[in-house]
């Protein structure tokens, strides 16, 4: 757990501070928490649709600097994450289950895996603020001025302001943008010169309902970008 930083005098303090939904607790969501944590804040939900949030395993992520940085002031040394600290890296290409070439560069940062990132930053999260298996279905301005969240599993959530910190395929971006073209490549022939510019994210069946101007006076949703990733190895 972290020690919080004495609350700047901006910090509304009691029941005078806006409730906080964080949508996704993979990498984003959980650095928000924890950054409003030593802010002075305690009305946080941090909302993971998966059931089980700590991972077992997962890809090579990349951390320069600024966010290595960014971690420590949280509390999370290198030695937690970074098993090697060498910035050189090397990339594995296999093809039929076979070596085919070794490429080497130089990444001015550490590697980490995803696994090891999430599990550090979920265990320093304030007791109650994850909420596991909470998977948002829509979003919608409730009488009271503020967003409500619906839920699968568990009773709508209201919030002052709400946070999508949920990848590339964000539900908040097919909520609140849905003419929006989608992050992820199109996968017809003409694939190879990146994404379908034609694609959107168009709502899906479940969460059609909600309108696309979904906030008010006094809550506000956010799409967080996906945080890019550093180099990988392909194994």
């Amino acid at each position: 757990m972290i020690t919080p930083v004495p609350p700047s005098p901006a910090t509304p303090t009691g029941h005078s501070q806006p409730s906080i939904a964080i949508v996704g607790a993979s990498i984003t969501g959980p650095v928000l928490a924890l950054l409003l944590h030593q802010a002075g804040f305690t009305r946080v939900s941090v909302l993971e649709a998966a059931p089980t949030p700590y991972a077992q395993s997962g890809g090579v992520i990349g951390l320069d600097h600024l966010s290595l940085a960014t971690l420590e002031a949280l509390g999370i040394p290198q030695h937690e994450l970074v098993p090697f600290p060498s910035e050189h890296v090397t990339t594995i290409h296999i093809t039929d289950r076979r070596e085919t070439r070794r490429t080497q560069f130089v990444y001015p940062g550490r590697n980490t895996g995803w696994h090891q990132l999430n599990t550090a930053l979920l265990t320093r999260l304030p007791d109650g603020w994850l909420h596991p298996g909470h998977r948002v279905r829509a979003l919608h301005p409730g009488d009271d001025g503020t967003a409500v969240l619906d839920l699968t599993g568990a009773a709508p959530l209201h919030a002052d302001l709400v946070v999508f910190a949920d990848g590339r395929r964000s539900l908040g971006r097919r909520l609140l943008d849905p003419s929006r073209p989608c992050a992820t490549p199109a996968t017809s022939p003409g694939a190879a010169n990146g994404p379908n510019p034609s694609r959107t994210c168009a709502p899906s069946p479940a969460t059609s309902r909600t309108p696309a101007s979904s906030t008010s006076s006094r809550s506000c949703a956010r799409t967080a970008p996906p945080r890019s990733t550093g180099p990988s190895t392909s194994t």
